[in-house]
């Protein structure tokens, strides 16, 4: 059983509300909890007997744990724990506590004996994948611009997004800066890049908008990476193509939400509705990876369409605003890419003598051996009208960068081919059909 607990952390001794982490446990204590001395921290609060606090557990204990060796194979993935490390995660608490817990909830059933190794398995009920499907069901086929099922799931799946999901970009932060990257079809439009990187790294004019992942054609955003090699990944540049790229350095911080974590909020295992808030955590788990996944480019018109309503909700109706997105490159591994929105496109370059006329940047080769290298003739003056302070991203201009792209590498995931006899197999279309393949 468990290990022998000190008489003053017997069952009748009193824990406080700031001794257990769960926020749903906390809240019962303070409605139903005495004002008392706590056993465990030696501090006045609102407490329990150490007693009513293993009752609670236990009947939580039951209803998510399991023992390691009669779960299902591939929940085995995950580490095994011991009753005391289990207690430890469902409250919220130390070694101390736990085990009084434990000494309180007795055994003998097989359900918390020390020496065995159980799994938490949360049940899950929630119809968050079934509303997704019909929301870009309805997007495709039924109603796009005023689309109620929309308005309502966006509100549910976004409109209270975890703490750890909305994250700061800019000054004082781990990304200082951010880059974007362009297409050049020679060294002429290189140079018109190079001299003008304020208004070439900008977001398109109005009639050069294409629809994208997270705007519909003519709604102004720029698409950007948090690194110079995803920045490069996303335009999947031809073999012997220029890519010019800026990085970007943001002027204030800008507030984005990621959309890789909107799964990370912590579990309340004590939570009255554990089942649908864990089915709602395991969807948007996986709704960064919805967002982000490839699309095919023949499928865009269409395939875009759940995405971009995400980023019309996300820049005009939450609350308080967002300045983009982040979400995991499709083309990079650990990869990861920005959308701005269109109250934080402003761009500017960090040295006020740009613009610069083309003829300004020559392609230079001092020697045969050595790689070309495009040179600035900066000039001394200022150019009028220049007022980096107003731009909210400025083009840091000692830093841009050409690439030429000399090989392409790819990274796949192998499926098998195996055979078996079967002589009662027919060849031909029965035999195609009996896989499934719908061929």
């Amino acid at each position: 059983m468990t290990a022998e607990i000190s008489p003053r952390y017997a069952g009748e001794a009193r824990v406080c509300a700031d001794c257990v982490g769960d926020p749903w446990l906390q809240k019962d204590m303070f409605t139903s909890g005495r004002d008392r001395r706590c056993a465990f921290c030696d501090r006045p609060g609102i407490t329990w007997d150490v007693a009513e606090l293993a009752r609670r557990t236990d009947r939580v204990y039951r209803r998510v744990v399991g023992r390691y060796h009669d779960a299902e194979h591939w929940r085995r993935r995950r580490e095994a724990q011991h009753p005391r490390e289990i207690v430890e995660t469902l409250l919220q608490c130390d070694t101390e506590l736990a085990d009084a817990v434990l000494s309180e909830m007795g055994g003998g059933d097989g359900a918390n004996e020390p020496d065995e190794q159980y799994l938490i398995t949360i049940p899950a009920a929630s119809s968050h994948s079934e509303d997704w499907q019909g929301f870009c069901q309805s997007l495709e086929s039924t109603s796009r611009f005023f689309n109620d099922q929309a308005a309502r799931l966006l509100e549910d799946l976004l409109g209270s997004p975890p703490a750890e999901a909305v994250v700061t970009v800019g000054p004082g932060t781990e990304q200082p800066r951010l880059f974007r990257a362009r297409l050049a079809v020679d060294p002429v439009e290189v140079a018109k890049m190079l001299a003008d990187p304020a208004a070439q790294f900008a977001a398109p004019p109005p009639a050069l908008r294409r629809a994208g992942r997270m705007n519909a054609a003519g709604i102004p955003v720029l698409y950007l990476a948090c690194e110079e090699e995803t920045a490069l990944a996303e335009l999947r540049p031809a073999l012997g193509a220029e890519v010019v790229i800026a990085p970007l350095a943001p002027q204030r911080p800008l507030r984005l939400l990621d959309l890789s974590r909107l799964g990370d909020s912590k579990v309340a295992y004590f939570h009255p509705e554990l089942a649908l808030l864990e089915g709602r955590r395991r969807f948007l788990a996986e709704f960064g990876w919805q967002i982000s996944r490839p699309v095919p480019p023949h499928q865009e018109s269409i395939g875009y369409l759940p995405t971009q309503c995400v980023a019309d909700y996300l820049a005009n109706k939450a609350s308080p605003r967002y300045d983009g997105v982040l979400y995991p490159s499709a083309l990079r591994q650990r990869g990861r890419n920005i959308v701005l929105f269109a109250h934080a496109l402003s761009v500017g370059a960090d040295d006020p003598r740009f613009p610069l006329a083309t003829k300004a940047v020559r392609l230079a080769g001092y020697h045969p051996e050595d790689p070309p290298e495009y040179v600035l003739c900066t000039g001394g003056a200022e150019q009028p009208g220049s007022s980096p302070s107003a731009a909210t991203l400025l083009v840091l201009t000692e830093d841009l960068v050409v690439h030429s792209v000399s090989a392409l590498a790819y990274t796949s995931a192998p499926t098998h081919v195996s055979k078996f006899d079967n002589p009662a197999a027919e060849v031909g279309d029965a035999a195609t059909a009996d896989l499934g393949l719908g061929l």
